[in-house]
């Protein structure tokens, strides 16, 4: 297989994990096994999945929650009707109690453990439970070390990798108003940046859009949009709302807490 050939297709920022993944291909094709990738976000999938496509005689299938932020993929012979996933992957559930514990705290223990970030799928938080995804190759080092996140100690609990969870986002929203709905210009407004530092931001590869990375500052920015810049955070486009007295644009912003 030329897997120079193959990456034609793929971003730049994913050739890396595309070569990852032909090489997991590869094993699956010639010694008949299962492997699973790491987990990557929406964008990465959709590529990922166009090159295993690629392979006649291998299939895969998607670890993770229908709406999940990031998913694992399953690589098996096209021979195989049913596959285990959770050989590869399991969910995790901590009692949240009455903790005041945020998405951040829960990763930021995690990392602090030494483990990368691609071994950790989503992290889901409700009233009543914390929830995420990790690959197994991690998972008696994470059950045996875990043991605080913030200042709060927890127990983990291993439960049915196919139990149904709904991913909420809680946000904040801010009212903005542009001259157009640019990104460089509505990034500039939403984290209060000039115009040179936004343009600048997204020239360096900083910022994407619906998980891609995005190297054009006049790219126009559309209702559902989601738009994420490193060190700064992310936020959703959430509304138009007609033209300001100015003739300016003005954007309901959601801002991912």
């Amino acid at each position: 297989m030329n897997k120079s050939k193959n990456l034609d297709h793929i971003s730049t920022e994913n050739k890396e994990i595309a070569r990852r993944v032909i090489d997991l291909c590869e094993i699956v094709a010639k010694t008949r096994s299962i492997q699973c990738t790491d987990f990557y976000n929406p964008f990465e999938v959709k590529e990922l999945s166009s090159l295993i496509n690629t392979y006649d005689t291998i299939s895969f299938s998607l670890i993770g929650n229908e709406d999940s932020e990031s998913k694992a993929i399953l690589i098996y012979p096209d021979y195989m009707n049913e596959v285990n996933a959770a050989d590869f992957v399991s969910l995790i559930r901590i009692d949240k109690k009455d903790y005041d514990i945020a998405h951040k705290d829960v990763l930021g223990s995690l990392l602090s453990l030494g483990i990368k970030r691609e071994k950790v799928g989503d992290i889901i938080i409700n009233d009543e439970a914390i929830y995420f995804y990790i690959r197994n190759e991690i998972l008696d080092y994470v059950l045996l070390n875990l043991e605080k996140i913030k200042n709060y100690g927890v127990d983990l609990e291993v439960i049915d990798l196919e139990t149904p969870l709904a991913r909420a986002i809680d946000y904040e929203e801010k009212l903005v108003t542009c001259a157009s709905a640019r990104l460089d210009l509505v990034l500039a407004n939403v984290y209060n940046l000039s115009r040179s530092d936004a343009k600048n931001a997204i020239e360096a590869g900083l910022v994407k859009i619906n998980y891609k990375v995005i190297y054009k500052i006049s790219e126009t920015l559309d209702v559902g949009d989601m738009v994420s810049m490193r060190r700064r955070g992310r936020f959703i486009v959430g509304d138009y709302l007609g033209l300001s007295k100015k003739d300016k644009l003005k954007l309901i912003i959601k801002i991912v807490k």
